[in-house]
């Protein structure tokens, strides 16, 4: 596969305009992400950033995001650490599995009853079970 095309689909997350879009960046969504936490938080986010889902598997996909946050940040006093777990393609699928083996499950999950009789305030209901 030609190099340019292995790679031009996740260049896409850093710089929508390569396809006209107007989207926000996955590097300015990091940013907003980061500084919309308290200021205590911040340094303790910088160095646990964990990276997760397919397109994470892509070489070099953490460094980069590593690059972008140290531009982003350049004021950072600690290194900024990115992880990138071997199960990060899975990650989703494993919390999910985790969260539905726990006892508390139960009183946070959403019957298809519950769902059908709500089609108006679904995101109220969500809200009111998990927060």
């Amino acid at each position: 596969i030609d190099e340019e095309l292995k790679y031009k689909p996740t260049e896409i997350l850093f710089d929508p305009s390569i396809i006209n879009s107007n989207e926000m960046s996955m590097n300015l969504m990091i940013e907003e992400s980061i500084t919309r936490c308290d200021d205590e938080l911040q340094r303790d986010i910088f160095q646990n950033v964990i990276v997760c889902g397919g397109t994470s598997m892509t070489k070099g996909f953490a460094n980069r995001i590593q690059k972008e946050i140290s531009y982003l940040f350049p004021q950072q006093e600690r290194p900024i650490t990115v992880g990138a777990d071997s199960f990060r393609r899975n990650a989703a699928w494993i919390g999910g599995s985790m969260m539905g083996s726990l006892a508390t499950f139960q009183s946070l999950a959403i019957t298809k009853s519950e769902y059908d009789e709500n089609p108006e305030g679904k995101i109220a209901l969500f809200h009111k079970r998990t927060f």
